[in-house]
């Protein structure tokens, strides 16, 4: 698992208390048109941007309907609201696609302007890449007949396997044998007039293996909340005093 030092490093709760501030004053943001409702609170305890913005006189920028107008692309801001509400990190993987590296790019650089030392962290680290891991198991080698392909020794996976894949071993040749007697079918005939040039077919017996791979999940980093996470922020160097 990645243990990559970071320069980021602050409280739980650096951005928990701005002054004069109802935490749970109701606000509604536009983002790009379209709505997002939370609480005054949700939105400062982890940003510094939020943290300053609400301690000025942000009654003063609301629309006529009385939201705030926030630029921003919506798709990318519901993860940024998603981290600031619970600390959940935007964890995007696909088992057939894998992470969603563009969709972590773009989240990165509303981290960075949004000001959540955290969540820019765990992305800038690669700290997704611990969130999830895998193990393979093969089974043991089998011959898989050509004449008759339907013929497969299937191993029974448990429950916490999510997909098998057949894998080519070894290949060898094989004589299938052939005589006009029909004497032990697949064997050479001991007839007379067979023993010295008994006729075959050369065909390919090939040894398979079926692959099953295992994932698993690690709560512990998938949140600034998380033991695991914790542990390793807990470790980083506290950088030069905050400068406005």
């Amino acid at each position: 698992m990645s243990t990559t030092t970071s320069p980021f490093r602050a409280a739980p709760d650096i951005y928990a208390h701005p002054g004069n501030v109802n935490r749970a004053e109701k606000v509604i943001l536009d983002v790009g048109g379209r709505q997002f409702v939370t609480t005054v609170g949700s939105l400062v305890q982890r940003s510094g941007y939020f943290s300053d913005f609400f301690t000025g006189s942000w009654q003063d920028v609301k629309q006529a309907d009385g939201s705030i107008f926030v630029d921003t692309d919506p798709g990318v801001f519901e993860h940024i609201l998603k981290y600031l509400r619970r600390g959940v990190f935007p964890l995007a993987y696909d088992q057939k696609r894998g992470h969603n590296f563009a969709l972590y790019a773009d989240v990165l650089a509303e981290a960075q302007f949004f000001r959540t030392p955290k969540l820019e962290n765990w992305l800038t680290a690669k700290l997704y890449l611990n969130c999830i891991s895998f193990s393979t198991v093969w089974s043991p080698s089998y011959t898989h007949d050509k004449r008759n392909p339907d013929a497969k020794k299937t191993t029974v996976w448990g429950s916490d396997f999510t997909s098998t894949q057949m894998l080519k071993d070894e290949t060898t040749k094989s004589h299938i044998f052939r005589c006009r007697h029909q004497l032990r079918e697949g064997h050479p005939c001991t007839h007379s007039t067979c023993i010295p040039a008994p006729t075959y077919d050369e065909v390919d017996s090939s040894l398979w293996v079926e692959v099953g791979k295992s994932y698993a999940f690690h709560a512990g980093w998938a949140s600034d909340t998380g033991k695991d996470f914790q542990e390793y922020w807990d470790r980083l160097t506290p950088p030069p005093p905050f400068k406005a």
